[in-house]
């Protein structure tokens, strides 16, 4: 357990090392790193920044259909359990959860994060708010994730954000079809996904005014050295 109500994988489970992560990833052409390396703590806080700008559409645009939406989307999901993949904070999630608290009175909540900043600020958050919700988090990488909930569990997967669109093709289908293996007959998945964007928009949500996205991206190489 790293914290009060959240827990890191067993040390003899089969996790890949993050340093042979990198040096495997870096020998591919073209060269790539898997996503997870830009979420240390700084990392992961600067994310949270740049969901806050006016130019990152993203989560404005998802929040809002949460909230609009969250009563419709528990209802069609009546399940024991959320787990969020990249939770972060979990604010994005906080709609759903209080519905879940609404329509049920009880439920679990199992984010999963590579931040335990994020998952510490998603259980307070949590405990305060959510009393009826028992929160169980899990420092761990979305794969680890997936596979670390019991099948006959009726759970609902909630991957938002659009974090598909942190794949290449290879990794993407092995996700997805490791996930698939991993819900039981009464799980449901809700999947965040952008549309197709004038290209002015989204060159100003990723290239912002602040220089917040950069600096996000520059920080992976801090990792990097600390790491290798």
């Amino acid at each position: 357990m790293s914290e009060a109500s959240i827990w890191s994988p067993a040390e003899n489970s089969h996790r890949e090392d993050p340093a042979l992560s990198i040096m495997r990833t870096l020998w591919d052409q073209p060269r790539w790193l898997e996503a997870y390396h830009l979420y240390d703590d700084r990392g992961a806080e600067l994310f949270e920044k740049i969901c806050e700008l006016p130019e990152y559409y993203l989560t404005r645009t998802e929040n809002a259909l949460l909230e609009q939406e969250s009563a419709k989307i528990i209802a069609a999901a009546p399940v024991q359990c959320s787990v969020e993949l990249g939770a972060g904070s979990a604010k994005k999630t906080a709609p759903l959860l209080s519905q879940q608290a609404r329509q049920t009175g009880s439920g679990i909540f199992a984010p999963s994060d590579v931040s335990l900043p994020g998952l510490l600020a998603s259980r307070d958050y949590v405990c305060a708010q959510l009393p009826t919700i028992e929160f169980h988090g899990l420092h761990a990488r979305y794969e680890e994730g997936v596979c670390s909930i019991d099948r006959d569990l009726p759970t609902l997967f909630v991957f938002i954000g659009s974090p598909s669109a942190n794949f290449n093709p290879a990794p993407f289908v092995r996700f997805f079809s490791l996930l698939s293996q991993a819900m039981g007959p009464r799980d449901f998945l809700l999947l965040g996904a952008d549309r197709v964007k004038d290209r002015h928009v989204l060159e100003a949500a990723y290239a912002d005014s602040q220089g917040l996205t950069a600096e996000f991206i520059l920080n992976v190489f801090k990792t990097i050295n600390r790491l290798t």
